[in-house]
């Protein structure tokens, strides 16, 4: 996984990976498995929320522990930089939450060094992005005794992974002109117009060939910056270049980001799974099945418990 175009996503002020369904955060069904780990702790408890991403498990704890007054510790850690900076500005009200959250980012799971316990180590979509190999034992060291970890992981059979397949159909249409590695290149080395007219002239048409047989919010917007590119005025495009970049980043980052969640979306195929990743003190409580609204899964969460 490159940490990259996760960091570009975050940076946009993103609170979570799926912003269509959770913008302001994780809520209901989501919500209501976090905040049943967090009632169970005690007050002044220290929480750990590993691959964090932007933060958005540990803002649930964050204003449970505000609304509790549990006054809990809480430490964020991802290898993608946490912007909390820029989420704030975007969502000004999350701004009295992150002064809560103590950030680690910027740094492999596989390379933290804590020097601290923790109460409960929390984690959603992100322990299948690491090396089990390299991290069998360290969330042991990092567990108080009694200590719990609370995981939500990809589902096998969720409905995310068709909405995913259907998202890859839709980006694969332009792998076959290699549009993702051509654009981004030239727009790291400030193309001009006519530079990128060649390639927007062929994404055109692949595009075109497409939506003449079914609608897709995913390539509209694409073949609307083909015409951009293509018929644009100099004093036009001059105006909406930074725009274009704007878009073309966030489509190369978007597309790299679901490549990303396809190759660990089986990674917990195994039962035993997490035997890989924790030591024999680290016990399996329970499992299950997490929904949205009630209507599809979302995911799979695991509760452990330090023996």
């Amino acid at each position: 996984m490159s940490k990259e175009h996760w960091s570009e996503f975050w940076a946009q002020g993103n609170v979570t990976s799926l912003p269509f369904d959770y913008e302001l955060n994780y809520d209901n069904e989501i919500a209501a498995f976090w905040n049943g780990q967090f009632e169970l702790l005690n007050d002044n408890a220290q929480i750990l929320d590993l691959c964090s991403g932007n933060g958005a498990i540990a803002l649930l704890a964050a204003k449970y522990s505000q609304e509790h007054d549990k006054n809990f510790s809480i430490v964020a850690t991802d290898a993608a930089k946490i912007n909390f900076e820029a989420m704030t500005r975007r969502y000004s009200l999350l701004a009295d939450l992150v002064k809560n959250i103590t950030i680690k980012d910027e740094v492999l799971l596989e390379d933290l060094e804590l020097n601290q316990s923790f109460d409960l180590i929390t984690s959603q979509y992100g322990l299948e992005y690491t090396d089990s190999a390299k991290i069998k034992g360290k969330l042991d060291l990092w567990l108080k005794d009694n200590g719990k970890i609370a995981l939500v992981c990809h589902a096998q059979t969720s409905d995310i992974k068709e909405r995913m397949n259907r998202e890859k159909l839709e980006y694969s249409v332009l792998d076959g002109i290699q549009f993702y590695s051509r654009v981004k290149k030239l727009i790291r080395n400030s193309a001009s117009q006519k530079e990128l007219a060649p390639v927007f002239k062929e994404a055109r048409a692949e595009l075109s060939k497409t939506l003449l047989t079914r609608t897709s919010p995913i390539l509209q917007p694409i073949i609307q910056a083909c015409q951009f590119v293509l018929t644009a005025t100099p004093e036009q495009y001059k105006a909406g270049k930074i725009n274009l970049k704007r878009f073309i980043v966030q489509l190369v980052s978007a597309y790299a980001r679901l490549k990303d969640l396809f190759k660990v979306h089986n990674q917990f195929a195994r039962e035993d799974w997490y035997k890989f990743y924790f030591s024999d003190q680290v016990e399996l409580l329970k499992t299950g099945a997490i929904f949205h609204k009630q209507q599809y899964e979302v995911g799979k969460f695991f509760l452990f418990e330090k023996k």
